[in-house]
């Protein structure tokens, strides 16, 4: 499985106009794939309006039951496909841009008919109907400049699943990266376009860190599910600041979180 073109981007910078066409047309174009420099490593992107396409990618990642985050342009792009409180949306802006996966409930769609144009009514009809299924997404607001802007150039979110070895550790290296997915793309038969960014990664600070916003004793409250770059104390001290009630630790999940 050949992964072409190659795109090469010096570190920090952002894609070139006709860079940028090429991803937007492997992507929205053809419902291919393309691999990104995200913030932790690298990940496999889609725009994920369609199943097969998001299918795609756990199967060539050979994902189980693992959450699909996605990464957007801006705040007001987050709240077209999820249900994101004020305070939420003030929390998640404490972190921009940082390795912070935020967790909120799915946004409940509005018929395309009361919609008209209006994009952000019409986002979580517009998501592939594998993550309308679910209840949840994470959204990223990404330190990565070219998943921003990726998701700013098709006004939707892209998927961010990091591309990992066959020990789980994420990949920051390009060519491991491209070997993992030509090898996935192979087994499982993958024949859509899948191009690729070349941009170096940051030293790795480790995940992003996975916070989910919930409620305890029918107050807001957060849940840290999983620390990574960004440590508990900040998430902690953030919240409490926000006036979020509680800030529970990763071994301490609320009841329904």
């Amino acid at each position: 499985m050949a992964i072409e073109p190659i795109i090469e981007v010096e570190r920090g910078a952002r894609l070139g106009r006709e860079q940028l066409k090429v991803v937007k047309k492997a992507l929205a174009g053809a419902n291919g794939l393309c691999i990104l420099p995200s913030d932790t490593a690298y990940s496999l992107a889609c725009c994920p309006t369609e199943n097969h396409v998001t299918d795609d990618i756990d199967r060539i990642l050979d994902r189980k039951n693992l959450e699909m985050s996605l990464a957007v342009g801006s705040l007001q792009m987050a709240r077209a496909v999820a249900e994101i409180s004020p305070r939420g949306g003030h929390f998640m802006e404490a972190f921009v841009p940082g390795p912070l996966t935020f967790v909120a409930p799915i946004r409940k769609p509005r018929l395309p008919a009361l919609a008209g144009r209006d994009r952000v009514a019409l986002g979580p009809v517009m998501l592939s109907h594998k993550l309308r299924g679910r209840r949840r997404l994470g959204i990223r607001l990404t330190e990565s400049v070219i998943e921003t802007q990726t998701s700013e150039a098709l006004d939707f979110p892209v998927t961010t699943c990091a591309i990992r070895a066959a020990d789980g550790t994420p990949l920051t290296e390009f060519d491991a990266s491209c070997r993992r997915v030509a090898e996935g793309a192979a087994q499982v038969g993958y024949e859509r376009p899948i191009v690729a960014v070349r941009s170096e990664i940051p030293p790795t600070r480790g995940h992003s860190t996975v916070v989910v916003e919930c409620t305890f004793e029918d107050l807001p409250a957060l849940w840290v599910k999983r620390v990574g770059a960004i440590s508990f104390d900040e998430i902690e001290e953030v919240g409490l600041r926000l006036a979020y009630h509680r800030v529970f630790r990763p071994d301490e999940p609320p009841e329904g979180g």
